[in-house]
Order: structure tokens, then C-alpha cells, then sequence
């Protein structure tokens, strides 16, 4: 398996990852060095940007400037650098957990800026996706391992991750749904449904390559039967069917052996504030 950087610039133009810059133009330079792929120029452009005397990242916005920092020397790479940047951003996830959810409403209603970026559910996944791959590129295949376990065993982060959204019910999401249907301008768009996601497709297809890279042929084929339980558990995510490529890669014929690449495409959404008029009432 061989990660090619040419196919997945999109993913980690910087313009476009998860971030709450102070302003587009403090990113101009990490931009235009990820848009000419000189990963390397990023990173040495963000470092910049943070040490300049408005720094891109606020002290709050920690998870952003490791996440993306992780992504791009993970570009560039620089594998143990971004392996050290995800695990921080990483720590800092975990430490937001830790804070009441009765702090993080109030501050939703009041001032949002007032309290620490705790990133989103999909970035605290890829960080695991992103480190299995930097372990990967390092030749540690066991470690690559470790980062998918993370999320694959009941145990792990998407367990926890259901958990989270059955106990919720969709309960705050309808709540919620007005202000995010004015905030974005989208209509059509059913706010009151539960998130359903349970399982990833792409860890446990990784989980089965790195398997295979071991040896490990069994526990490869048992990675693989997952992907297909993966789409029936989360079908309101993956909405096409399993890809018919899936049993093609069970079986390796005689005298040859298989390349994987594995790339990513699109970009992820940009945050942005916006005052949401909101009108409360009594009972």
C-alpha cells in the first residue's frame, strides 16, 4: 500500500481545513505553498503565522492549530513531526471532554469564543486515520495498528461515538435546529434526524491492508467482513452500495501481489461566525 501526496492535495488545502483563522489573510502564505505542493513551505508558513505578534490560532482554537499543523507535515513528510502534533491535538480533545455540558450550552447562548475549540466528531476520528498512516509511512506497522484499534474496538472512539448520539436521541439537535437552519441558509434539510454513525468503513478497510501487510491473512479477512458491516450499520452515511472492489481484494492470485493507493478528495468545511437572532420564551 503506497499513500501518493499528488492525490489527496485537496484534502489538506489549507484554506479549507477546519479552522477559525483571525482572518483569511493571515493564511495567504500557507495557501499558496500548499497550493504549489511545498508541504514543507506550509508548515514553515504556519509556524510563522502563529509566532507573529496576532498569532493564526487563538489560545482557545489549540485543536486546530495541531490538527492541521499534523496534517500538513504529515504532506510533507515529516511523519514524526505530525504524528507529535496529532497526539497533542489529540490530548486536547480528550481534555475538552471533560468539560460540563451545561458550560458548553451557556456558552452557546451567550459567547461561543469563551470557551475552547473541542473539535468536531470527524476530526478526532481522522487524527487516529492520519497517525495510522504516518506509523505506516515509518514502517511501524503495529503502531499503525494501535491508532485503528483506537476506533475499531467496541471500546474505542466510535463506540463512544454512538453511545453519545443514542443517549441523545436527537434531542439536542432538534433543539438546536432553527438556529442551525438560519445560521446556514440551507432549507430541505431534516435537522431533527439522529446522527447514525456507528462504524467506519475506511478504518477497518486500513486495519485489513496493514493485516495483510503483516502476514496476518486471517485477521485481514475478518477486517474486510467488517467493511460490509460497517455500510449496513451507518447506511444514512454510506449511501452507495459496498464497493464490488472489496471482493476483489480478498484474494491476492499466485505470483502477483496487490498496490493499494489510498487517497483523499474534497475539502473540509469551513467555520465561520455569524450573529443568529434568536427569540426565547417563557412557559
Amino acid at each position: 500500500m503506497k499513500v501518493h501526496k499528488g492525490m489527496v492535495i485537496g484534502f489538506c488545502l489549507a484554506a479549507a481545513m477546519i479552522s477559525c483563522a483571525s482572518s483569511s489573510q493571515a493564511w495567504q502564505p500557507v495557501d499558496e505553498a500548499v497550493g504549489h505542493n511545498d508541504f514543507a513551505g506550509g508548515v514553515d508558513a504556519l509556524t510563522r503565522g502563529q509566532e507573529a505578534k496576532k498569532p493564526i490560532y487563538t489560545k482557545n482554537n489549540a485543536v486546530s492549530l495541531y490538527l492541521d499543523k499534523g496534517l500538513i507535515e504529515h504532506y510533507s513528510g515529516n511523519y514524526a513531526a505530525s504524528s507529535e502534533s496529532l497526539r497533542e491535538a489529540d490530548r486536547l480533545i480528550r481534555e475538552a471532554e471533560t468539560k460540563s455540558v451545561t458550560q458548553n450550552a451557556a456558552s452557546f447562548i451567550a459567547n461561543d469564543n469563551t470557551k475552547d475549540y473541542p473539535g468536531e466528531d470527524y476530526e478526532n476520528i481522522y487524527l487516529n486515520v492520519f497517525n495510522a498512516l504516518n506509523y505506516y509511512h515509518q514502517g511501524k506497522l503495529e503502531d499503525a495498528l494501535v491508532e485503528i484499534r483506537v476506533l475499531t474496538e467496541s471500546s474505542g472512539k466510535l463506540g463512544m461515538l454512538a453511545d453519545k448520539y443514542q443517549a441523545d436521541n436527537g434531542k439536542l439537535t432538534e433543539a438546536l435546529g432553527p438556529v442551525s437552519k438560519a445560521a446556514s441558509g440551507v432549507s430541505g434539510v431534516d435537522y431533527s434526524a439522529p446522527v447514525d454513525f456507528a462504524d467506519s468503513a475506511l478504518a477497518h478497510y486500513l486495519s485489513a491492508l496493514f493485516y495483510r501487510g503483516q502476514g496476518k491473512s486471517d485477521d485481514a479477512r475478518i477486517e474486510f467482513d467488517k467493511i460490509a458491516q460497517a455500510y449496513a450499520a451507518s447506511k444514512s452515511v454510506y449511501k452507495n452500495p459496498l464497493p464490488g472492489s472489496i471482493e476483489d481484494e480478498r484474494v491476492i492470485p499466485e505470483g502477483k501481489a496487490r498496490l493499494n493507493v489510498v487517497g483523499f478528495s474534497g475539502l473540509s468545511p469551513i467555520k465561520e461566525g455569524e450573529a443568529v437572532p434568536m427569540t426565547v420564551s417563557g412557559t
